[in-house]
């Protein structure tokens, strides 16, 4: 099997993320994310202060959204991750070779991100609730970003 796009992505709190969820295809987002400060000053300018770079070209960090569609016990599951810093594999990667695209080739493989955990939007789409559609973002926090 080569790098393909899966059913699945892994999220988990140890290195080597094992633990699966399925994803919806096509609703990976990477969206990019500068750190900025705004403040106002007693006469009303405004400051804006950004994170830059040794060339001071601004930081920008790229953050991970998917939806998911979940049963009961794996929401629960992902809800106590809030808030935990999580590796992560998006469902572009290889689950069964030893290749630089599959979960074997952690940490040389560019396919793990680390990042911190949170739901943004956390839906039960049937009336038992057996069904949740979620929408998570992993949040990056390489400590080099590109």
């Amino acid at each position: 099997m080569t790098v393909g796009i899966q059913d699945h992505i892994h999220i988990d709190t140890v290195a080597t993320p094992v633990a699966e969820y399925p994803s919806l295809q096509g609703s990976w987002n990477n969206i990019p994310r500068a750190t900025i400060a705004i403040d106002y000053a007693l006469n009303g300018i405004v400051h804006v202060h950004r994170l830059l770079d040794d060339a001071s070209a601004i930081i920008l960090y790229e953050d991970t959204v998917l939806e998911m569609l979940c049963t009961l016990a794996q929401m629960l599951t992902l809800r106590l991750l809030v808030g935990s810093t999580v590796y992560f594999v998006s469902n572009y990667h290889d689950d069964n070779e030893n290749g630089a695209g599959s979960l074997k080739a952690f940490p040389l493989s560019d396919y793990v991100v680390r990042g911190v955990f949170n739901i943004d939007q956390n839906i039960a789409i049937d009336p038992p609730c057996t069904y949740w559609r979620m929408a998570i973002r992993i949040i990056d926090i390489q400590e080099d970003p590109a």
